[in-house]
């Protein structure tokens, strides 16, 4: 039922848009590994995106994050596109409790044409004020999505929450069929509040997993 709302929301809201660190077990370390294997190989994105008959392993979906993040951190919205899902589009969030009502989606078609995109929308309500966040797209990415450096994140966690705070943890109620991989960028000194967390969701949509949301997520009042 959740479900079936939110691709409901996704069409609604797409349409009026665009007329040293953890390995495997749930946990990823390596970046520096990954960051090699990954860089300048565009090639390895189609096959990653390939099921296999035995599912999907922990590293083929840190692959797959981790070709998403170059993409945001060379503003390549082209080949990002290629890799979101094509049926039900992107919901972007800008607080880890996903608002399926004041949640943009983006379709594949959109997702193109961020850095394009001059008109300011409204992308949710900003934490502390709940004045309406209006930006263009492309701001809302340098503001909500890639506001800090995810591709060289040091902690990343598969399918577990890397980092709360006090907003409503709710990604495995809004997508109970997807999978999730957190980049985790820790705060500047001990107890800081200044901690920054991108988590991408994932669904298998018949041809291989595909993007279906970036959650952003920080330190909220």
């Amino acid at each position: 039922m959740k479900k079936t709302m939110r691709y409901a929301v996704c069409l609604v809201l797409g349409a009026a848009l665009g007329i040293g660190c953890f390995l495997l077990a749930g946990l990823f370390t390596g970046g520096e590994n990954a960051h090699e294997a990954l860089s300048g190989k565009r090639e390895d994105i189609a096959a990653i995106a390939v099921p296999n008959e035995g599912g999907y392993s922990n590293s083929d979906l840190v692959r797959l994050a981790y070709s998403v993040v170059l993409c945001l951190r060379e503003a390549d919205y082209e080949t990002l596109s290629g890799l979101v899902n094509p049926d039900y589009g992107l919901v972007l969030s800008p607080y880890a409790n996903v608002n399926l009502g004041s949640a943009r989606c983006l379709t594949p078609e959109q997702v193109v044409d961020i850095g394009r995109d001059r008109e300011v929308y409204v992308w949710g309500t900003e934490d502390g004020t709940g004045e309406p966040i209006q930006m263009t797209p492309e701001e809302y990415f340098a503001a909500y999505v890639y506001d800090a450096d995810y591709y060289g994140a040091p902690v990343i966690t598969v399918n577990r929450i890397a980092k709360s705070g006090n907003s409503l943890e709710n990604v495995q109620t809004v997508f109970p069929e997807g999978l999730f991989v957190d980049f985790y960028m820790p705060p500047s000194e001990e107890g800081g509040l200044d901690w920054r967390l991108l988590r991408l969701v994932f669904e298998d949509c018949g041809g291989g997993l595909k993007l279906s949301a970036l959650i952003h997520s920080q330190y909220t009042v």
